[in-house]
Parts: C-alpha cells; sequence; structure tokens
C-alpha cells in the first residue's frame, strides 16, 4: 500500500488544479450566455469541476491517511460513504456525463430527422428545469451502489482498505457493471453519431447539396463535431487505463504479474491492494484530457466563448476617471485662436510670462477678455 500516498499526494491534486482551473474559466465566461445547447455543455463542464474538486478531497484524504494512520488500517465498508466522499462524485459525475452526452446525441438525431421541428422539439429539454430533473436521475446510481456497504455493514469482521477503493466500497460486482457501462457507452454513441451522419449525407444527396438541418448548417456542423470530440475523449480516457495496467503491475510486482497474469489482463485476480489503481488511472488520464483539449475544442467550436474571454479578461482595463493625490497637477490649458495658451501655467519650467500674472498674447490682443481676466491683472500688479 505505499505506493498509493505517492500517487495522491503527488499526482492527483495536480490534475485537480488542470481540470478545476479550466473548467471554471468556462463557467465564470459563460455564465451570461443562455439558450439551446449550451445549457448542456454549460453543465458537462459544471461536472468536469465537480471532478477537480473531488481529486483535490481524494488528494488529500490519501495524505492525511499516509501521514495520520498504520499502513495497514482496516475499517468497515460503510465507514467510507463518510471518508471517502470522492467515490460519490465520481459516480454522480460519470452518471451525469452519460445522460447529458445521450440528450445531446439525441438532439442531433431529432435535428436531421424533424428538421423543421427541432427548434420547438428542443426548446423542451435545453432549459433548466429538464437539466434540473436529469441530474436527480443522476442520482439512482447511488442506490445500487449502497447496498454492499450496508449488507457488509451487520458482518464485523469483513474490513477493507482506509484508502477506500470504489471495488471494496462498493462491490466488485457493481463496480464491474460500472465499468462496462462506461467503456461501451462512448463507443454506442459513436456508432450513433456515424449514422446520424450516413442519415444528413443521403438527404444532402437527395436534395443536391441544399438540404437544410438547421437555421445555421456551419455552426449545427460545428456543434456535431464538438460532441463527437467530447465522446471520443470520453473513450480514451477509459480504454488507455484499462489497457495500460498490466504494464503498470508489471513494473509494481513483477513476480505476482508473471506468475499470475502472464501476458493477459485480467482484472480479476490483481490483488485487492492494488485494484485501485485502475480508477485513479482513470480519472488521471480524464483530468488530464479534460483539462488540456476541452478549452481548445471550445474555442474553436462554440462561437461566443472566445469572445466571452476575451471580455472576461479585460473587465478591469477601465480608464480611470479618479485622481490621487499622488498624481501630477492636471494642466488645464485654455488656447486660443492663434493655438497657444493665452494663460499660460503655474507649473511651466519655462517661466510664467504670459500666465495669469503676465500679459496675454499679441496675437490675440483684439478678441476681447472678460472682466475676470482684467482683475487677474489688476491683483496681480498689486501683489507684485
Amino acid at each position: 500500500m505505499a505506493f498509493w500516498p505517492d500517487i495522491v499526494s503527488n499526482l492527483l491534486p495536480g490534475f485537480a488544479l488542470l481540470i478545476t482551473c479550466t473548467s471554471l474559466i468556462f463557467l465564470i465566461a459563460m455564465k451570461k450566455a443562455s439558450g439551446g445547447f449550451i445549457i448542456a455543455f454549460y453543465t458537462l463542464r459544471a461536472m468536469d469541476l465537480l471532478l477537480g474538486l473531488s481529486l483535490f478531497y481524494a488528494g488529500f484524504h490519501g495524505i492525511l491517511l499516509s501521514v495520520y494512520s498504520e499502513q495497514n488500517e482496516q475499517i468497515p465498508p460503510i465507514k467510507c460513504l463518510f471518508t471517502a466522499a470522492h467515490l460519490h462524485f465520481w459516480l454522480f459525475t460519470d452518471s451525469a456525463q452519460i445522460l447529458l452526452l445521450t440528450l445531446l446525441c439525441v438532439d442531433q438525431f431529432i435535428s436531421v430527422v424533424w428538421t423543421k421541428r427541432h427548434k420547438e422539439f428542443s426548446e423542451y429539454y435545453f432549459n433548466t428545469a429538464f437539466i434540473i430533473i436529469l441530474l436527480l436521475f443522476s442520482f439512482i446510481s447511488f442506490i445500487p451502489a449502497w447496498i454492499n456497504p450496508i449488507l457488509l455493514s451487520e458482518n464485523s469482521t469483513i474490513k477493507i482498505s482506509s484508502f477506500c477503493s470504489m471495488q471494496d466500497v462498493f462491490g466488485q460486482f457493481y463496480y464491474n457493471i460500472q465499468l462496462e457501462i462506461r467503456k461501451w457507452f462512448p463507443i454506442g454513441c459513436i456508432i450513433c453519431l456515424f449514422i446520424i451522419l450516413i442519415i444528413l449525407f443521403s438527404l444532402q444527396l437527395i436534395q443536391k447539396g441544399h438540404f437544410k438541418w438547421s437555421d445555421n448548417n456551419k455552426q449545427s456542423t460545428k456543434l456535431f463535431i464538438l460532441i463527437l470530440c467530447r465522446i471520443i475523449l470520453f473513450t480514451i480516457y477509459i480504454h488507455i487505463p484499462i489497457l495500460e495496467l498490466p504494464l503498470i503491475m508489471k513494473i509494481i510486482l513483477p513476480n505476482y504479474y508473471n506468475n499470475k497474469l502472464n501476458t493477459k489482463s485480467n482484472i480479476s485476480i490483481i490483488p485487492n491492494e492494488q485494484k485501485f489503481l485502475q480508477e485513479i488511472l482513470i480519472r488521471i488520464w480524464q483530468s488530464l484530457l479534460i483539462g488540456l483539449l476541452e478549452p481548445i475544442l471550445d474555442i474553436i467550436f462554440i462561437p461566443q466563448f472566445p469572445a466571452e474571454i476575451f471580455s472576461f479578461f479585460n473587465l478591469n482595463k477601465m480608464k480611470r476617471t479618479w485622481q490621487s493625490v499622488d498624481d501630477p497637477p492636471r494642466q488645464n490649458q485654455i488656447v486660443g485662436s492663434s493655438g497657444f495658451d493665452i494663460f499660460g501655467s503655474f507649473h511651466s519650467i519655462t517661466g510664467n510670462i504670459i500666465g495669469e500674472a503676465g500679459i496675454p498674447m499679441e496675437l490675440n490682443a483684439d478678441i476681447q477678455r472678460s472682466l475676470k481676466f482684467f482683475i487677474r491683472i489688476y491683483q496681480s500688479f498689486y501683489d507684485f
């Protein structure tokens, strides 16, 4: 178990900072944007922010355990429901992301098949109330997850590592189902988008390239590509950790790997104290890909985002309208028709030749002066 605190303390907080910052910038910059698919992507980025915060918690949770607890401390599984709060965030964000991406794929299908009524239909699901209902459905994943630790709480002899891996807390059976859903869901979405693309090309051929599947075909194409890219990222950060886990296990436990696993990736017989590595690798890849690539995709495919970012970072670049006591005095000049200041300045380094104590320019001698002007001249001679 000595390998776990090192990963938590050194890797998780760093990746958490990456995805948290990029998600927070998007949420702040796009807080005034509304309408259509933006609300779905805004919620997706909010889920990314929750993931980043959960990784911070997971990191500090591991650090505290490595410092203040024994290396092989064992606790009941139900206790992990309270100490390992990041596991609940992971379940919630995974479920919410699956539902939101499903909604976006369905929206793309409607926009192609029922083009004329797409705008009418989208108003029913691209709104705050529907998104909240969708998020509430995400909590349903907690019900089967809590069954295992609650049932095991009656048996005081069953204890697991205090680091609380998902497999140990929620049970290997539930974890395998949840992992299979995450593995095959993005592939199903890609197939669905591919079918939509075939339908779209067929309609374009039938109408000789004049098929209008939205009010703005160019923007709809960008949205389609953005959804596809997000699903591809989903596929990558799920499958790469599963493929690379045997290699990492071979490095960590070479003797066990050579004797038991050979060259096959059989997760079920990996030692219990190392099972957590699979989920940790998934979260690291998820935060890395979403944190680095998602902002680039948003800039390219969401037209409002670059303008909102520019506006956000220029909020404080306003002209100052007040004057500090440390500022040099302002030069209030009155320019005559000749282009010269007829009163000069008390702060002129060349002397006050034609200032308030001087005489007017001869080029402006024919211009009538106010009574105040002659009073100032009189006071100047009187003071002299």
